[in-house]
């Protein structure tokens, strides 16, 4: 009984970190397709990363997932990208 207890703490642990990486790559993207205060989005880099949305079919993995992203991360996807 307490192994099972452990096996759920670990696994909120993964989860947390999971949805913390989430969050950091998507801000990073945000950053790539609006730039900064300081300077705009760089063409290759846009192109880059379109480039690499297309190859790994990120954005329908993005939609299908949605439901698992906490809700701030959630609002990137569906109000920035």
């Amino acid at each position: 009984m307490l192994e099972n207890q452990s096996l759920r703490d670990k696994g909120g642990v993964a989860q947390a970190q999971a949805q913390e990486d989430t969050s950091k790559s998507l801000t990073q993207i945000k950053t790539m397709l609006y730039g900064t205060t300081d300077s705009e989005p760089q063409d290759i880099v846009l192109a880059q990363l379109a480039h690499e949305f297309y190859n790994t079919n990120m954005l329908l993995l993005l939609i299908h997932n949605l439901h698992r992203i906490d809700f701030e991360v959630s609002e990137i996807i569906i109000l920035d990208i």
